[in-house]
Formats: structure tokens, C-alpha cells, sequence
């Protein structure tokens, strides 16, 4: 699939299907799992 169908697909596609599509994609190629300790700590660091 090109660049160009990409954009043809998504043209019509709300804020919260865009939203949804990047949750899934987020989702399906996240293979990283991120312990609570992880998560704790970049939280800290954000603060």
C-alpha cells in the first residue's frame, strides 16, 4: 500500500477514529512490556 492509499483511506476519518486507529497500532506494535516499577519511575521523572 502506498503513502497516497494511506491518506485516501484515512481522509474521512474523525478525530476519535484517528484516535482509535492509533490505539490499535499502538497497541499491536508495542511489543515492549513496561513493568509498574518502569512506569512508576518515568512518572517521577515527569513531574
Amino acid at each position: 500500500m502506498t503513502k497516497e492509499q494511506l491518506r485516501e483511506l484515512i481522509e474521512g476519518l474523525t478525530d476519535d477514529d484517528l484516535r482509535t486507529l492509533r490505539a490499535i497500532i499502538n497497541g499491536k506494535l508495542g511489543k515492549r512490556e513496561i513493568t509498574p516499577e518502569q512506569q512508576a519511575k518515568m512518572q517521577e521523572a515527569r513531574k
